[in-house]
């Protein structure tokens, strides 16, 4: 029956077919990668929320060491002196060990969490950036480099 049709329509059914396979097998396609992304999607967002608990928990340790300040009404800042005396104390460092991060082979690191230069920080920002610091030895590179880019951002931001 095929050969008694003209060339012309047996050319639109080929094309048709092909469009029409074409377009169920990216349908199939979509639905396939979708399926395998969301375990994906849920486990980032396992780890950000992971993360997010952690920086909490090293907040509130800072934080029960600043319970002068805020007994007296003051919102609990961090500087360098405060920070250097509450991560050498043996309870402090053993917990920030419990998160992966070993204050002794770091040093002061206060220079890299004080990314505004204004000597002070809040405690949940100390935290988050003291999760940063975990891992290799190339994590406080990379924390050093992130701290720069802010730095540059905040003086681009001000120039213009």
């Amino acid at each position: 029956a095929m050969s008694a049709t003209s060339p012309i329509w047996a050319w639109v059914w080929v094309i048709y077919v092909f469009l029409t396979m074409f377009g169920v097998l990216n349908v199939f396609i979509a639905v396939i990668v979708d399926l395998l992304r969301q375990p994906t999607v849920s486990a980032e967002a396992l780890r950000l929320q992971n993360e997010q608990e952690e920086a909490q928990a090293i907040a509130k340790v800072f934080i029960s060491h600043l319970q002068a300040e805020i007994d007296a009404g003051d919102e609990p800042m961090m500087c360098q002196r405060t920070f250097d005396e509450i991560v050498h104390k043996k309870i402090v460092l053993e917990r920030l060990r419990d998160y992966g991060i070993d204050m002794s082979s770091l040093g002061s690191v206060f220079h890299l969490i004080d990314v505004e230069r204004t000597d002070c920080v809040a405690p949940g920002r100390v935290a988050r950036r003291l999760l940063g610091l975990r891992g290799v030895a190339r994590s406080q590179d990379v924390t050093r480099l992130s701290r720069e880019v802010e730095r540059l951002k905040q003086e681009i931001s001000m120039a213009v």
